[in-house]
């Protein structure tokens, strides 16, 4: 569907012409009381319609007892009514041409088999005449722009440009409280509730195109249809952020969200996998959420990773760049001519690096001085302000309350001895007064007074939250890089972002944390401007032959046949089904030889002892022969022993883990880590879902710990990383062409040679799916 088609059919749902309210009623605390109140207090210029059987009046409307009692058309219809009653609800819906539903009942899929029943029923009779809905078991939703709050809970947050979708309907309702209090303008909220027949993606699209949207935040409790839940997602992410917090990381959070949502929470790391492929910014907490919302809708995109820290004191600069680099940002130095410029106004004694410490200085010209200059160095592309460059900010009327207070507690404490602290006030303090501003008039005279580090009382103005409000925003208009400020009095910051649309924390580590989320973004949006899949000829139809011919599991002899097909390099090996076939075989191949048991039943042949490696002669093969064959049976006596596989020996290489499998959710993966028999002991792996591009398979190789042994240790050359890369994106169009087909796979090990030598799969382990027949 096009855009604006697509943003056409949602628009009876956000824009409502009319909404009834089935199950309206005038008891207080009833979801049918709460949701027209909503609708009604908060200004909603539509008609609202009362349904309710068994009253002639709810709030003061007329109640209708069906919507088919209703002679207007319909665009909306909330259902608050026992669960058992829905379906009947919806079918009226249908036959009176209503075309979008919002189900707030709950006791649906979340509650178990009979809830099940009740929801397929409700998907089964909205499919019959084309309905779509919300929910069931949800908090509704709104559109602060069209004054419409069509929800169970009376919040009202301000419209702006950031939409919400929440499977989670509590959780849904206290940000939107939250971003009420904090003014975070909200485009659209959905809460999806058990998402009977629209999903998150579906959802999703639609914002993805809706012109009132700019940022996409999302909580998450599972995800139904995840391929093409990522799919969307990568489409979307092109044009607008999405910020995403998903539950179920603990076994306890899992099983939470199955009795809340009855939602599927699948692998946590299959989940961060394809956040990482579609450009989604995940968040770990609600708080972190709202912070990454309200960054992304006001701060421009960084270029790079290269980040300026400005301080007034050391402390938080060593703090700020200590969580720089744990997090990924680079700290480079200054620019000679930024060195030079700062050095005109800050004393000798500033910092001259990266992070600048302004060493305490209270003018407020030289704060913004040093922040034109480096934002304006093409060392960096972002900056973080910290201490009391946001701190004893002043208003007309806020000095005097300050002043007010410590006058308060000062007497409160001086009560008995007020005249001897009058006279240390009056005396003492004015005679020290006198002798700083004769310095200062000194200092002035001889033509150091700019680069003095006292408070300048000319400058009080300066000192106000409007006006560096304004020089953060001109300079960032200007330069295009993000500013983000970190204060150091404790005042509200919520209050200030209302009143300047500032982007301001009150740690370091928050303010890293959104430079990071910036800069991964729009690196995402650097990446996937260029990167394609790659291209590859793979013989198919040789392939298909295969496959078909294979059993459940295929021998390694016909892994490495298929894996052959997709340009794969693999060993030179020949089954053998006696030992003077094995002989044969081996002599043909040329010694030293390895020998391998063949049999579909043992997947893991160490673990039967069925390997023999260095067999440089025709007893030694006899002999592998016979071992690996009685060690085979002794393994499992059922199995179906082919013989052996007798295999080149090959060295001089690093062994790698190239493998897939399927996720219930997001459909096959590939996995890439150190190889042998240490990858289930070292864990050290990356993950994605395919399909891959180039991009992230180069970032799978650069993931694992292990990658300094690829890139050369201690003397030891670099390994063919391009050659991994490559191998890894044909197994992806080996699984792409087999999406359906293949359960599980692993190339283990893959041996990579040194750099140019390519690589050499030396195992192979290949499932089929079973038949859904």
């Amino acid at each position: 569907m096009h855009n604006s088609e697509l943003v056409k059919s949602y628009e009876p749902l956000f824009n409502p012409r009319s909404v009834a309210v089935v199950g309206a009623s005038s008891m207080p605390g009833k979801w049918g009381f709460i949701i027209p109140m909503n609708l009604i207090l908060r200004g909603y210029s539509g008609k609202v319609f009362m349904i309710n059987h068994s009253e002639k009046t709810v709030l003061g409307s007329p109640a209708y007892k069906s919507v088919k009692d209703i002679e207007d058309d319909l665009d909306l219809v909330v259902v608050a009514v026992p669960a058992p009653v829905v379906s009947s609800v919806i079918r009226d819906c249908g036959e009176k041409g209503v075309k979008n539903v919002v189900v707030i009942s709950a006791n649906f899929r979340e509650t178990g088999p009979e809830g099940e029943k009740r929801e397929r029923e409700l998907i089964d009779t909205a499919g019959e005449f084309g309905i779509r809905i919300i929910g069931p078991n949800c908090m509704g939703i709104c559109s602060p722009k069209n004054k419409l709050f069509a929800l169970g809970a009376p919040v009202g947050p301000p419209p702006g440009n950031i939409s919400f979708i929440s499977q989670s309907g509590n959780l849904g309702i206290q940000l939107l409280s939250w971003a009420d209090r904090a003014n975070l303008g909200i485009s659209r909220f959905v809460s999806s509730g058990n998402e009977a027949n629209t999903k998150s993606h579906h959802l999703m699209e639609y914002l993805g195109a809706d012109p009132e949207t700019k940022v996409i935040i999302m909580y998450l409790e599972g995800i139904n249809e995840g391929e093409r839940f990522l799919s969307v997602a990568r489409e979307v992410i092109r044009e607008k952020p999405i910020i995403a917090l998903k539950i179920g990381k603990s076994e306890a959070g899992a099983r939470a969200a199955r009795s809340h949502s009855g939602s599927i929470t699948g692998s946590r790391a299959v989940f961060e996998a394809a956040v990482k492929q579609a450009g989604i910014i995940e968040v770990t907490s609600t708080e972190e959420m709202i912070d990454m919302a309200r960054s992304f809708g006001q701060l421009p995109y960084p270029k790079g990773n290269r980040v300026a820290l400005m301080t007034l004191g050391g402390g938080w600069g060593v703090v700020s760049a200590d969580q720089c680099e744990a997090r990924g940002l680079a700290l480079p130095q200054l620019s000679e001519e930024t060195i030079k410029q700062i050095n005109r106004f800050l004393p000798d004694f500033w910092s001259h690096s990266n992070p600048v410490d302004l060493v305490g200085s209270l003018r407020r010209s030289s704060h913004f001085k040093a922040m034109q200059a480096l934002i304006e160095d093409d060392n960096f592309d972002g900056m973080i302000t910290l201490g009391a460059l946001l701190g004893g900010q002043t208003d007309r009327w806020s000095g005097y309350r300050t002043v007010a207070h410590i006058v308060k507690r000062v007497f409160l404490y001086y009560r008995h001895r007020v005249p001897l602290f009058l006279h240390n006030i009056i005396f003492r303090g004015l005679s020290r007064l006198s002798k700083e501003a004769k310095i200062a008039r000194e200092s002035y005279k001889q033509g150091i007074g700019s680069r003095s580090e006292r408070l300048d009382p000319r400058e009080f103005g300066q000192w106000g939250p409007g006006i560096y409000a304004k020089k953060i925003q001109s300079f960032m208009e200007e330069s295009g890089k993000p500013i983000i400020s970190v204060a150091s009095d404790a005042f509200d910051l919520s209050d200030f972002y209302k009143k300047y649309s500032l982007i301001a924390f009150g740690s370091p580590e928050k303010a890293v944390n959104v430079m990071v989320g910036l800069v991964r973004y729009s690196n995402y949006l650097k990446t996937r401007g260029k990167d394609e899949e790659a291209v590859f000829h793979p013989d198919t139809e040789r392939a298909r032959k295969i496959w078909d011919n294979a059993g459940e599991t295929l021998s390694e002899h016909e892994g490495k046949e298929l894996l052959a097909c997709y340009g794969i390099s693999t060993t030179n090996d020949r089954p053998a089904a006696t030992a003077d076939e094995a002989v044969s075989a081996a002599e043909s191949i040329g010694y030293p030889v390895a020998v391998k048991i063949d049999s579909p039943e043992i997947t893991h042949k160490t673990d039967a002892d069925g390997i023999r490696l260095s067999l440089t002669d025709t007893d030694t093969v006899r002999k592998a022969f016979a071992e690996v064959t009685a060690n085979a049976k002794k393994f499992n006596h059922d199995a179906n022993i082919r013989g052996v596989l007798v295999q080149e020996m090959v060295s001089g290489g690093t062994e790698v883990l190239i493998g897939s499998s399927r996720d219930p959710q997001f459909g096959p993966t590939i996995v890439f880590g150190l190889g042998g028999v240490f990858v289930e002991v070292l864990k050290d792996t990356s993950l994605r879902v395919v399909p891959l591009t180039r991009h992230d398979a180069l970032k799978m190789v650069h993931e694992i710990r292990g990658i300094e042994i690829l890139k050369g240790f201690r003397g030891s050359p670099p390994a063919d990383i391009e050659a991994i890369i490559d191998t890894i994106l044909k197994v992806n169009r080996l699984i792409q062409d087999f999406r359906d087909e293949i359960e599980e796979m692993d190339i283990n090990p893959l041996m990579v040679f040194p750099e140019g030598k390519g690589v050499k799969a030396l195992d192979s382990l290949i499932i089929k799916r079973p038949s859904k027949s």
